[in-house]
């Protein structure tokens, strides 16, 4: 459960990055100040890995067969050149 919650932070916070809606930083930075959380849904999309997250996107997607699970574009470049958020390699948990 954990995981699929993490998973969808990070990807609605990736699509509102593709939409400009605020920089990395400053989404992190809202959702912390808003949520109490230890960090932001990219930080954890680093932290984990962002293959990770896509995997986690895609078997929801594929399970469910529901709209709300589908990667943001944003994710699957990032596995494909095996970046991170931040700009650092792959991450990985």
């Amino acid at each position: 459960i954990a995981a699929r919650i993490v998973a969808c932070l990070v990807n609605e916070a990736l699509f509102a990055m593709m939409e400009g809606v605020a920089s990395p930083g400053a989404i992190d930075r809202a959702m912390e100040l808003g949520t109490g959380f230890p960090r932001g849904p990219l930080a954890w999309a680093d932290r984990l890995g962002p293959a990770f997250v896509l995997g986690v996107l895609t078997a929801l997607q594929t399970d469910t067969g529901e709209e709300r699970y589908r990667p943001a574009l944003l994710l699957r470049r990032l596995v494909q050149a095996g970046r991170t958020v931040y700009g650092g390699g792959a991450g990985g948990r």
